[in-house]
């Protein structure tokens, strides 16, 4: 199973509210996939739903609180800390709607 497969599986997993663990074990497989050419439609919308529950994600001892992707970084995107033009198109809307003023 690709990282692209096991990302997908994880992130369809996540209900809103997430279960305990359910982002940090998306965000894993996201970071697996880096350096890896992947823009497919399928993974753009993934990493939308994980914007869409970014703000369940503050209190998560298991997800870092700041890395080198954007990914890495969705606790700052849900306090709208994160800047924007380092988010990718696909989500950079989203998260504004969402989490910035």
């Amino acid at each position: 199973m690709t990282w692209e497969a096991v990302y997908l599986k994880q992130v369809a997993l996540i209900n809103d509210p997430p279960e305990e663990f359910d982002v940090a074990d998306a965000l894993r497989a996201r970071g697996r996939m880096q350096g890896k050419v992947v823009e497919a439609e399928t993974v753009n919308e993934a990493d939308r739903k994980l914007v869409r529950v970014a703000l369940y994600t503050e209190g998560d001892p298991h997800i870092p609180a700041s890395g080198e992707q954007w990914f890495e970084n969705i606790k700052a995107i849900a306090r709208g800390e994160y800047p924007l033009d380092k988010l990718p198109e696909h989500v950079r809307d989203l998260a504004e709607k969402l989490y910035y003023d």
